[in-house]
């Protein structure tokens, strides 16, 4: 429930899947599952691309998006800009983003790709939640206090990453991963000064990194699959909270530098032992480090570190009983760490 989504745009996605359950083996930290979603690639052909949309309630949506290829490099490009006034009183939101992919073929076996992506949402407005009473005297009427407090967000996300792909062999492959990102966020809650500090900023920057490798052969006439790399990510938080008055930053109640440090090798068999019957097998090892920095001391100094780490694993069968009828049956074990806003330091 913690996955951002600002800087997806369904517009230029060209598949998605969906992995219910754990798939901590080749995922990591992902107990619920996972939906991964692949982009547009440029084409052969270049092309131009515009999208319109309206609908009730103020919707308005317009997309372009752009892809070709010029000799080794394969471009996809892509732009929206969207808003709405919502169903509710003060419940609008606007976004802008845009984004592209550019793929390089350095060799026949071998090419490098650059994604990046940028989304700006202005503002975002929450409606917050209704008793009962309320829905039936106006069912479009926002919380009073939500519209006092000027209850919303306005978030600005970037991201750069590269891909390095070389197929060392038919069938050896090995993988190179980076990425980037910085997040700006700014949400004012309906909480009063008296209860609580009702505005949060944070800016934040990450970098992660990886490598894997993908292997096949056989062996005594059975296929076999193996894929093993590791994962390294960093995120850095500058955290602050204000009391909200009627929507403006009051004073500073809260300010932190919080980092997360994460680490998990992994590995995965499928083994094909008959025609129809593969054995698949995995495990992975998670190791996650989480540190806070205190800035706020008139309160005391609640700076601390922990780590947390753990073993997953998963196995399975699946039994081919026709071209397209297919039953498997799988056990796996997942890992999952609390958010930095889900840690505390109680007395």
């Amino acid at each position: 429930g913690q996955t951002q989504l600002d800087n997806l745009d369904l517009g230029s996605a060209r598949s998605i899947e969906v992995l219910r359950g754990p798939a901590s083996a080749l995922y990591g930290n992902a107990s619920g599952g996972v939906i991964h979603i692949r982009t547009e690639d440029g084409g052969e052909e270049p092309f131009v691309e515009s999208r319109m949309s309206g609908g009730s309630y103020g919707f308005h949506k317009y997309q372009l998006k752009t892809g070709g290829r010029i000799k080794a490099l394969d471009y996809h490009l892509n732009g929206s800009w969207s808003s709405i006034d919502g169903y509710r009183r003060h419940s609008g939101a606007e976004q802008q983003f845009g984004g592209g992919k550019l793929r390089y073929h350095l060799t026949e076996s071998s090419d490098l790709t650059t994604v990046f992506n940028h989304a700006h949402s202005p503002w975002a407005q929450d409606a917050g939640g209704l008793t009962r009473a309320e829905v039936d005297t106006n069912r479009r009427q926002a919380r009073a206090l939500n519209v006092t407090l000027d209850a919303g967000e306005e978030v600005s996300q970037g991201r750069l990453g590269f891909i390095y792909r070389n197929a060392l062999t038919p069938d050896h492959e090995i993988v190179f991963t980076q990425n980037s990102l910085y997040r700006t966020f700014a949400n004012k809650l309906p909480i009063l000064p008296a209860v609580g500090d009702g505005i949060v900023e944070f800016d934040r920057v990450g970098l992660g990194g990886g490598i894997k490798y993908v292997g096949r052969w056989e062996g005594n006439g059975r296929p076999n699959q193996l894929v093993a790399g590791v994962d390294a990510e960093f995120q850095e938080d500058d955290r602050q909270r204000y009391a909200n008055l009627g929507g403006s930053r009051g004073a500073l109640g809260f300010a932190q530098r919080e980092s997360v440090r994460s680490v998990g090798p992994f590995i995965r068999n499928e083994f094909r032992a008959t025609g129809r019957l593969s054995l698949i097998a995995g495990a992975r090892y998670d190791n996650l480090r989480f540190e806070a920095d205190d800035r706020f001391l008139t309160d005391g100094n609640d700076s601390g570190a922990r780590t947390l780490d753990q073993g997953s694993y998963s196995g399975g069968i699946v039994f081919t009983a026709r071209t397209n009828l297919q039953f498997y049956a799988n056990v796996s074990t997942a890992f999952q760490t609390p958010t930095t806003t889900e840690l505390a330091n109680p007395t």
